[in-house]
């Protein structure tokens, strides 16, 4: 999920196929079908839509077209690691904080399950 741009789109250039050279309904692979399904999800098109965009292409113009939205949705996540991972400390203080906010959280659900099952209150301290 933090791969370099050209390293992601490699992968998807690489994606296996099958022996065929464009898209057709009849036989759908499942490596075309998961590059499919995977542009379906990040454009939020309708498997109809997508289908009919790429019907009679080759696997070529799928695959860049998965990478570039592959790509384009990952940047910000990937911003936001290399952003963090640039300060060290940053990590170690978000993960603290998450951990003070859950605290009190995981103790009322774990008091709970306690009493469910009739065990003493207070033994998880």
């Amino acid at each position: 999920m933090v791969d370099p741009p050209d390293a992601i789109r490699d992968a998807v250039m690489h994606a296996v196929t099958d022996s065929g050279r464009e898209v057709r309904p009849e036989r759908p692979s499942p490596g075309v079908t998961n590059l499919m399904t995977i542009y379906e999800l990040l454009s939020g098109r309708r498997s109809e839509a997508v289908q009919s965009e790429f019907m009679g292409k080759g696997y070529a113009v799928l695959k860049r077209a998965v990478a570039d939205l592959v790509v384009t949705t990952l940047e910000p996540i990937r911003r936001r690691y290399l952003d963090i991972a640039a300060e060290p400390g940053r990590l170690d203080a978000a993960l603290d904080e998450g951990a003070e906010r859950a605290r009190p959280l995981a103790d009322a659900t774990l008091d709970r399950v306690n009493e469910l099952m009739g065990l003493e209150e207070g033994t998880q301290d």
